[in-house]
């Protein structure tokens, strides 16, 4: 019964750390980093009207809200450029677009 419990606990751990960020996060390859682009966002919308909005939710989550024209900004800047190309089409409505 023990292994079934861990099991479950496990199972719930994965869904719940996929489900954290969302949609709206892109991997970095070159610096090994994570961003979160409020304007990506697609299965997180209910956590983020929840919490307040995008900063709030980000902050939430433990993450850091990236200051306009820090040298982070300008690399995300670059990677929502790229990330634009293979976007698919989302049937959630995103206010923060």
């Amino acid at each position: 019964m023990s292994k079934v419990l861990r099991l479950a606990c496990f199972l719930l751990c994965i869904h719940i750390s996929m489900a954290c960020i969302g949609d709206g996060c892109i991997h970095d390859g070159v610096e090994n980093r994570f961003y979160w682009f409020s304007n990506l966002a697609g299965s997180e919308m209910q956590s983020i009207r929840e919490q307040g909005g995008p900063n709030y939710y980000c902050l939430s989550l433990g993450m850091a809200v990236t200051s306009p024209g820090s040298t982070l900004w300008d690399r995300a800047l670059e990677i929502e450029k790229d990330a634009r190309k293979y976007e698919k089409p989302r049937n959630v409505h995103n206010p923060y677009t």
